[in-house]
């Protein structure tokens, strides 16, 4: 098992537009980082449409991505996934 360092970014869905407008803005998603070079370790989803979201993260994981990385990223407004955009 390998000990690394790591923190946790935290993002709830009540700051996001699109959870808004469908009126369920209840659940976060949650990414674990390295705390050298915030690689993207893992993360998790709480709320709708996490199903759909989560491989967003899977993506971040397998390619060893940081949050610089996703900061990049364009995401598309109003969306639930671009809360991943909004924490980073």
């Amino acid at each position: 098992m390998q000990n690394i360092d790591y923190t946790v970014i935290k993002q709830f869905f009540k700051s996001n537009s699109k959870a808004k407008i469908k009126g369920d803005d209840g659940g976060f998603i949650k990414l674990m980082c390295s705390k050298e070079g915030k690689v993207i370790l893992g993360g998790a989803i709480i709320g709708q449409e996490a199903t759909e979201l989560i491989h967003e993260i899977l993506i971040c994981v397998n390619q060893k991505l940081t949050i610089y990385d996703l900061k990049e990223m364009i995401f598309a407004h109003p969306t639930l996934s671009e809360s991943l955009w909004e924490m980073v």
